[in-house]
């Protein structure tokens, strides 16, 4: 599963806790690696590596933190963007078993 979504959506406090910038200029991809040969589908951890590259061509690296709440497992990176910027989104993941997913899809953030 992933989204990514403008920063300013986060409160203050959920964005603190987790080190992430609130901006208007800032966004955040979220992803979460979900074992579906299991019932209920649970998240597993994982290693994801990733790249965001804008209309112009500029290419930021994803930098993804792992983060665990409960059951829970999940990875954010946050980007920044200006008005109206389209992202393709490149993640690569390496499950526990080893094998390789990619993941590709394409986001335009707005500044609010």
């Amino acid at each position: 599963h992933y989204m990514a979504l403008p920063t300013t959506i986060l409160s203050a406090k959920v964005a603190s806790t987790y080190g992430i910038k609130r901006s208007s200029y800032n966004g955040f991809v979220n992803i979460a690696i979900l074992d579906t040969l299991i019932d209920g589908n649970p998240a597993v951890s994982g290693k994801i590596t990733g790249s965001a590259t804008n209309l112009t061509g500029k290419q930021v690296a994803l930098i993804f933190t792992e983060i665990k709440e409960g059951d829970a497992i999940y990875y954010i990176a946050q980007l920044p963007f200006r008005h109206k910027e389209q992202f393709t989104i490149q993640v690569r993941s390496v499950n526990r078993d080893g094998l390789n997913n990619n993941l590709k899809f394409t986001q335009q953030f707005y500044v609010e």
